[in-house]
């Protein structure tokens, strides 16, 4: 088959797929959207940008911390937003996998939020790989009690939100080699070669359940992590309580249907 051709079939895949989940991508477009907001304007607006010089200039620890924060979280959306675009054309095993970054990201954009004296500790796990790409990261992370299974353990905790659960079915669907995907077959019909390029798949509707919930994780973390600042622009406040308020009544829903879709 002309690999054009599957290039093709992934556009047309991606009207039917908005059509279908049309809320909660919906809802996805916006948070990415008002996380970029977010961004810009810790990056553009004049008096944080001269609060961030003047910390440069009087405390760099403080000014190192809020870059790693601030860029963690950035690298997040960016991810998700490269995950988004994949979940349209319905590629949901790569888009889980990008999902499982940008969760990560995500975790220690949060953890260092709340222990700033882990900050210099990853900032030296950089230089190193700055220095060789091949350095072994986790083994620097695990020296550094920055693995990120403790980084999910200490954030549930935190939170008490069911985080290794969360990042165990992104592991499983997006990183490892799937059981799930290796039933045996003959012959492969239309109506399989449309499941393949996921059209309406029943698992597509979890995977975007997940990329918003990560979504509504590194959203939150400007607001929660400076809230002074970013009540200086009321229009992103508004705008994050009310995504807040969708969330809860869209994905509740989400996630009861697809259980139910993918158990029958």
């Amino acid at each position: 088959m002309d690999i054009n051709k599957i290039f093709q079939l992934q556009d047309l895949a991606v009207p039917l797929n908005r059509q279908g989940f049309a809320r909660e991508l919906q809802w996805c477009h916006h948070a990415i959207e008002l996380a970029l907001d977010s961004h810009v304007f810790l990056a553009n607006d004049p008096e944080i940008l001269a609060y961030r010089k003047n910390l440069r200039d009087s405390d760099i620890k403080e000014f190192k911390f809020m870059n790693v924060v601030v860029n963690l979280a950035y690298d997040s959306m960016g991810t998700l937003i490269s995950a988004l675009r994949l979940l349209e054309y319905g590629v949901f095993g790569d888009a889980w996998a990008l999902i499982r970054v940008a969760f990560e990201s995500t975790c220690y954009s949060e953890y260092f939020t709340l222990n700033k004296e882990k900050v210099p500790d990853f900032i030296k796990i950089g230089e190193g790989v700055k220095n060789d790409l091949s350095t072994n990261v986790l083994q620097m992370l695990n020296k550094s009690n920055l693995k990120v299974s403790n980084i999910i353990d200490f954030l549930q905790k935190h939170d008490k939100e069911n985080r290794r659960t969360f990042y165990a079915r992104l592991c499983n669907m997006g990183v490892h080699a799937l059981p799930l995907r290796v039933s045996p077959r003959i012959s492969v019909t239309e109506k399989e070669f449309r499941a393949y390029l996921s059209i309406e798949h029943p698992y597509l509707r979890q995977c975007i359940a997940d990329l918003a919930a990560t979504a509504k994780y590194t959203l939150g973390i400007p607001f929660e992590a400076w809230p002074d600042l970013m009540q200086k622009e009321p229009t992103l406040v508004i705008r994050y309580k009310a995504l807040e308020e969708e969330y809860k009544h869209i994905f509740q829903v989400a996630l009861q249907s697809t259980s139910e879709e993918v158990n029958s």
